[in-house]
């Protein structure tokens, strides 16, 4: 249980970040200092818009323990 990468990095102003699922297990991929989420069903790609300030923000998969099992990361946003 593990994003791939677990270090995203990005410049700030509008982006979308893809996610895939490679996985048989239904995820979510959470960022909820931004209170923005998506749910990702195996083998299917979700894409999510965000307006990004520099700074750094975590990620994670709010399903059941996933977080805990090591479904989590960081997106480090810089100031350009």
């Amino acid at each position: 249980m593990k994003f791939t990468p677990s270090t995203l990095r990005a410049g700030p102003g509008r982006r979308t970040i893809v996610v895939h699922n490679h996985g048989t297990l239904t995820h979510t991929f959470s960022l909820n200092a931004l209170g923005r989420e998506v749910t990702i069903h195996p083998g299917k790609t979700r894409t999510l818009s965000v307006d990004l300030q520099p700074g750094t923000y975590r990620y994670v998969c709010r399903i059941l323990d996933h977080e805990g099992l090591g479904m989590h990361g960081v997106l480090r946003v810089s100031a350009k």
